[in-house]
């Protein structure tokens, strides 16, 4: 079944509020030195190797916690060692491995050899990922969940109760410490 709209009866409001709440378009805004971002800023590139060389890359979009959304991306791992989750959107950690700070930062990660980190805290965690694979993250904050898929394959909840708050904002973050990753 086909159904066509005509554009003028829908409202300008509506179409904004539609495109900015229900779409929008992440890509990679802020890198570390070690670290470049594409032209097209959807592949960031690792430019050493090593994990104590690494670096992290955020994304553009600025999460509100307390905004009770469903927020989902997806990746495609050219060559990859690292970790993908989120942290908190002030960019701080951009020349370090961001969920192993001093101080508790609200990060959470999914690294490429099954676990989860969050802070200074990590535990096993799904199937190991790498070249070829797609990894597709959910943040829902309606339930204060952070999960993960594997080529489409659940690896269950990986963190709940997730921190939340007026104050806490989120952004995508990538840590990479090999070549080349796709958004």
């Amino acid at each position: 079944l086909r159904q066509e709209y005509d554009a003028a009866a829908i409202p300008e409001l509506i179409f904004f509020i539609c495109l900015n709440f229900y779409y929008m378009a992440e890509h990679f805004l802020i890198s570390g030195e070690r670290i470049t971002i594409s032209a097209d800023k959807l592949t960031i590139n690792s430019t050493t190797s090593g994990q104590k060389n690494g670096a992290t890359c955020y994304g553009s979009t600025i999460i509100k916690s307390n905004q009770a959304f469903i927020h989902r991306w997806k990746f495609k791992i050219w060559v990859f060692s690292g970790s993908i989750g989120i942290d908190k959107a002030d960019c701080k950690h951009l020349d370090e491995n961001y969920f192993f700070t001093p101080t508790p930062s609200h990060s959470y990660s999914f690294s490429a050899f099954a676990q989860k980190l969050h802070d200074r805290w990590r535990d096993k965690y799904g199937s190991y990922y790498g070249c070829g694979d797609e990894i597709e993250m959910i943040l829902d904050l309606k339930k204060r969940e952070l999960s993960y898929k594997i080529n489409n394959k659940s690896q269950g909840v990986a963190f709940s109760n997730i921190i939340v708050g007026p104050s806490v904002n989120y952004r995508l973050a990538v840590f990479m410490s090999e070549k080349k990753h796709g958004g």
